[in-house]
């Protein structure tokens, strides 16, 4: 089956009115065994003064694969609308599989999920060790995930709640359920006619979060399958919402 957030990648960011800064983070070694160095993005106004901007964290989907990477496009269209709320984006990179039977090879889809987790991990503390000097406010870093990278979000919270005060998961509801009783508010935007992450994996999820009294939110979008983003753009103002009202 074709992979709809293709259509995503065929078309450069749209980058207009945004500085981009694109500082080394880590060294993560990949699947193939190589240590390589790995870069993530800094999206800010280029009108934004001196005040710290609380941080997004946004990590790509793209089914742990290559060539998927945080140059996607959607992820920029996202951005022209939360850096006029106040946030800056930060969206790295992580080690990706070559070839669906290396993925494969790796096991279920928790363990594929190995390498975009230890990507946030050293995000979040390369954020916080360096924000002061990007100005950004780390104090309640947000975590945004589409596909793969909310799946990679998931097991990321689940090793470590704290590293992150809120999570939105675009269409990327984990199939095995992570421990969530600790876990941070969590909102979540998922097609029901999604043919890739299946929509019937939602209220298993949602009922788990209700269990261990973790603030939630599901915005469902009838009929729409994977990465419905023109709606899920819609939706901003809805999510914006939920994540003020969570955080104060």
């Amino acid at each position: 089956m074709a992979n709809p957030e293709s259509q995503f990648r065929r078309y450069p960011p749209d980058y207009s009115g945004i500085q981009v800064e694109e500082p080394v983070f880590a060294r993560m070694t990949g699947p193939d065994g190589r240590a390589r160095d790995y870069q993530m993005d800094l999206l800010t106004p280029e009108s934004a003064g001196n005040a710290p901007r609380p941080v997004i964290c946004f990590v790509h989907g793209g089914a742990f694969m290559q060539p998927c990477d945080r140059k996607q496009a959607y992820i920029s269209y996202f951005a022209q609308k939360l850096l006029p709320a106040g946030y800056t984006l930060a969206v790295p990179d992580y080690p990706l599989f070559e070839t669906e039977a290396e993925r494969d090879a790796a096991g279920d889809e928790y363990a594929q999920s190995r390498y975009a987790a230890e990507g946030i991990h050293r995000a979040a503390a390369w954020l916080r060790a360096h924000g002061a000097a990007y100005r950004l406010d780390t104090e309640k870093m947000i975590l945004m995930g589409g596909s793969a990278g909310a799946i990679g979000a998931f097991r990321a919270l689940a090793e470590a709640p704290d590293e992150f005060a809120l999570l939105v998961n675009l269409w990327g509801a984990p199939e095995r359920l992570p421990d969530v009783w600790d876990f941070p508010p969590v909102c979540s935007v998922h097609g029901t006619a999604d043919p890739l992450v299946p929509y019937d994996r939602e209220p298993p999820l949602q009922q788990a979060l209700a269990d261990a009294g973790v603030a939630h939110k599901l915005f469902t979008i009838e009929g729409a399958g994977h990465t419905p983003i023109p709606q899920a753009l819609e939706l901003l103002p809805d999510l914006l919402d939920f994540i003020r009202a969570s955080l104060g």
